[in-house]
């Protein structure tokens, strides 16, 4: 990128050091300007595929757990960001505020490898539509439909090109598909595709593996996010092996008082909202990585579902080690139930 797209960035996001890659901007910093999010207003599909502009960030975020020839697993991740450095509305050309931000990774049990591109709104490079449905930065791609789409990257020591479908419904998180992300009402507009069936190729130092196995589509948009005293998030997303899933996330807090919620997804494509007294999310504090104080090893008990499940990362060096760096990678689980996932974990100071 130019030295002053990156003076730019600089300037705009590094006071947000601490927070994951997902919080492309400060977002506990109110902007007037910018819309906000309207518990009642109704999520439109595909317009909502698309990019929000009145929205100071959004992002389109897809990740997959893979099982090669030879039966071994892998994670992929595809994820684009844009946020906006000022709600002036002009969309076209070089005056746009919009600038994009794109992360791929693939992990195995050896191997984490990623790989990040910065562009520019209203020039082409980076985008997305609603109709028909393309997200795109430079020649990575998330395109077709919300039911058959195709997924591809490519870094130095890594490349994938997937197909992706579903026939099930789309998952709104929270009422209207508004998730609240704080007590006092921080929130954004959330929904999920967790059932996409997932097969294509992936390559690794050269080598090409044909894959197949479970991908978790996510969007999401929002002008202020966290409240002041926010800095960032714990995210799960599983596919059980009996069909249903589970989203739960932490919103940490200087303070120490964090903010839960989550979403439990039946097999048959209906779900409930769970409410945090519902639900214990807590990490295993003798496998921490001091170094980051993160934590990859978790507990999750739902007793009204009879869960009871510890969930560990396939690889502990998923690292992603971008602009604004985090953890995230595949994971599996065990105990009352079983199956994989994906876990993105941030720093907590």
């Amino acid at each position: 990128m130019n030295r002053l797209f990156f003076i730019i960035l600089v300037f705009f996001l590094g006071p947000t050091y601490e927070l994951h890659a997902k919080s492309f901007t400060n977002l506990s910093e109110a902007k007037n300007s910018f819309s906000s999010v309207d518990q009642n207003v109704k999520l439109e599909f595909p317009k909502d595929h698309g990019f929000h502009p009145s929205f100071r960030t959004e992002w389109w975020y897809v990740t997959a757990n893979l099982k090669n020839q030879d039966d071994e697993p892998l994670g992929i991740q595809w994820t684009l960001f844009r946020s906006s450095l000022e709600n002036t509305g002009i969309l076209n050309g070089w005056k746009t505020s919009q600038i994009w931000m794109g992360h791929a990774a693939v992990t195995t049990k050896n191997y984490h490898f990623f790989s990040e591109k910065f562009a520019r709104g209203g020039v082409g490079q980076a985008g997305a539509q609603a109709s028909p449905f393309k997200a795109w930065i430079d020649d990575w791609n998330f395109s077709g439909d919300w039911n058959n789409a195709q997924l591809n990257a490519a870094g130095d020591q890594f490349s994938y090109n997937l197909k992706i479908s579903s026939q099930k419904p789309l998952v709104l998180h929270g009422p209207n598909g508004v998730s609240k992300k704080s007590p006092s009402g921080a929130k954004s507009f959330y929904y999920s595709q967790p059932f996409f069936k997932v097969d294509g190729s992936v390559e690794i130092n050269g080598i090409t593996h044909e894959v197949e196995g479970k991908a978790w589509a996510d969007r999401e948009w929002s002008s202020e996010l966290l409240d002041e005293d926010q800095i960032g998030w714990n995210w799960l997303g599983l596919h059980f092996d009996d069909g249903s899933k589970l989203m739960v996330f932490e919103v940490k807090s200087k303070s120490g008082r964090s903010f839960f919620s989550g979403t439990r997804i039946y097999r048959n494509g209906k779900y409930k909202s769970l409410q945090p007294q519902k639900f214990i999310l807590r990490p295993k504090l003798s496998n921490q990585i001091k170094k980051d104080k993160i934590h990859l090893d978790w507990k999750i008990e739902i007793p009204s579902e009879n869960l009871n499940i510890t969930i560990k990362p396939i690889n502990r060096n998923s690292y992603m080690n971008t602009f604004i760096p985090y953890w995230e990678g595949p994971v599996s689980f065990t105990g009352s139930h079983s199956g994989v996932g994906f876990l993105e974990v941030t720093l907590t100071e």
